[in-house]
């Protein structure tokens, strides 16, 4: 017998395995779908309620929706059904109920994501209205593989433009480097987030989150005449031997010179990694971010599955970037 109930925390072990076993080699996929809501929403909450289906008493699939505050745009809905339990209509039910769950709330386009490779998922969301949005692609790239020497002209570029690149940990001796920083994140998020504007705001409130994971010798700064107009990083990674790019771009008049300062800034990543061991580093580029995407065509990565983020419009037509 199927029964549907709120998320309560003694399911968490078990949709854990759930996870595990939809996204066996992906742990960057659990991580984003570990987030379980309350088992209740209380009287102005952001809405975050998930939802958990058993047979038989044994759990089999879950679902969750939810708001963010940083991206209040759109809902966000994501559905997960055990392998061995997929085709029996348990993921139909879930996603049925969590709509309803929204029929007396504020109508908002819903935002949906999950990996290209997932034909089942990829066509349940098409048959329900929901058209592909943005295209995040994940490549990864051998460190070790890379010879910084042919590189050598990018350098000389950026001085030729009259920029100095620095880490953060060289700028320790500027009182203001991590407002400076935070703030810096903060503008080149908001520009790079167009697709899903974020809440001017909760980013503002909220901008020294960037600098939670940081590594100050491979967090770089672009500075011109003294001001910081650009960034680039990397984070620890989830697996072994693993970097993670981290939040990039350039601002103002930098802009137009943000391909060039970009690689320049990742060419130091690469060489951080190779000195210290690592085997790859991970990209996260957005389909939207035309500068990060003709950066990186100048290495070397190797393509992986990507991450699509599908949307079904609000009324009129509505999407999250208005």
């Amino acid at each position: 017998m199927l029964t549907l109930r709120p998320f309560h925390p003694d399911d968490a072990p078990a949709l854990d395995s759930i996870l595990q076993a939809v996204w066996p080699d992906d742990a960057h996929s659990r991580e984003v779908f570990q987030d379980y809501g309350p088992a209740a929403i209380k009287p102005g909450q952001t809405l975050h309620l998930t939802l958990v289906t058993a047979l038989d008493r044994h759990l089999v699939g879950f679902g969750s929706i939810y708001e963010s505050k940083l991206h209040p745009k759109p809902y966000y809905l994501h559905v997960q059904v055990h392998p061995e339990f997929q085709g029996r209509g348990i993921g139909q039910q879930l996603y049925g109920q969590l709509i309803e769950i929204l029929r007396g709330r504020t109508p908002k386009p819903l935002q949906v994501s999950t990996m290209a490779t997932q034909e089942r998922a990829v066509r349940f969301l098409l048959d329900r209205g929901y058209v592909e949005y943005v295209r995040t692609y994940l490549p990864l790239l051998a460190v070790q593989a890379v010879d910084l020497n042919t590189f050598a002209d990018v350098e000389a570029d950026v001085q030729a433009e009259g920029y100095v690149i620095r880490s953060m940990a060289e700028l320790a001796s500027d009182p203001d480097r991590d407002n400076k920083l935070a703030d810096l994140h903060a503008t080149v998020y908001e520009q790079t987030h167009a697709h899903n504007r974020p809440a001017a705001k909760i980013l503002r409130q909220e901008r020294t989150f960037f600098l939670n994971d940081a590594i100050p010798e491979a967090l770089f700064v672009a500075l011109k005449d003294g001001e910081y107009v650009a960034i680039s990083s990397v984070r620890a990674g989830l697996l072994p031997g693993q970097l993670e790019t981290a939040w990039a771009g350039a601002v103002g008049a930098a802009f137009a010179d943000c391909p060039l300062l970009l690689l320049a800034m990742r060419l130091r990543e690469i060489a951080y990694a190779q000195q210290h061991g690592f085997t790859h580093l991970r990209g996260e580029f957005d389909s939207v971010d035309e500068c990060l995407l003709t950066a990186m065509d100048e290495l070397p990565w190797q393509e992986t599955p990507d991450w699509v983020t599908y949307v079904r419009p609000g009324p009129g037509g509505i999407l999250p970037n208005r």
